[in-house]
């Protein structure tokens, strides 16, 4: 698989037993007092993150505008009353062939609210070879996203139509001070997809923002020279 979300999950869930003979626990060196330290650190990211997505939201009112065009290229944007959506989709090419795409690969987000309070995140990481016709599928749900911890984040892992994995909590993943395969997942998974999307509500309410100021200059101008 090409995309680093995709790895990840792929060798947490299919591959353990190669990470754990690969894993080079001199790199590490955790005691068990520094591993947990070290979730709890990576929690507070997470934690941090989470409250910045539902500070954009809330503050922008992005679940109720309808007037949202410009948003990031190869993404996709809708919302709803409670609830906001954000996909991102990569092709694939041939190398060869600069306009026969070989592949899909998408991630996305659905944040759902419940007042001004956020109260789940989903997220589906997808891949699609069209040579093989291989096709990957995971799900992941929080359905306490604004807890301190994220043990009870489930998984469903799903590979060309067959279950795989299913209510696989983060807390049954494993983590052991010479394979500590949680806390990599919330590190090098978890924090860089939130903060993904993150910066997606920012480019969209940025520009949503300055075509707004744009809009009203426009109609200042049109005015100031009617006058003329």
């Amino acid at each position: 698989m090409k995309y680093l979300s995709i790895l990840i999950l792929l060798f947490v869930f299919t591959h353990s037993t190669a990470i754990m003979a690969k894993t080079d626990t001199s790199k590490y060196g955790l005691s068990s007092e520094q591993l947990i330290k070290q979730e709890k650190e990576l929690d507070k990211q997470i934690k941090s993150l989470i409250e910045k997505i539902e500070k954009i939201s809330i503050e922008n009112n992005l679940e109720n505008k309808k007037d949202i065009t410009i948003i990031p290229f190869q993404t996709n944007f809708k919302n709803e009353k409670g609830v906001i959506s954000l996909e991102k989709y990569f092709l694939r090419k041939n190398s060869n062939y600069a306009n026969k795409v070989t592949g899909i690969s998408t991630k996305k987000i659905i944040l759902k609210f419940s007042g001004k309070s956020l109260s789940s995140i989903e997220s589906f990481i997808t891949d699609k070879d069209y040579r093989t016709g291989e096709k990957t599928y995971v799900h992941i749900v929080d359905n306490s996203p604004k807890s301190n911890t994220y043990d009870n984040i489930k998984f469903l892992y799903k590979y060309n139509g067959k279950t795989i994995l299913q209510n696989k909590t983060m807390s049954k993943i494993k983590n052991t001070t010479a394979f500590p395969i949680r806390n990599n997942l919330k590190r090098d998974f978890l924090i860089p997809h939130l903060t993904f999307f993150y910066d997606s509500l920012v480019f969209i309410t940025e520009s949503y923002s300055k075509s707004k100021k744009d809009a009203d200059s426009d109609m200042s101008g049109f005015l100031k020279d009617s006058t003329k």
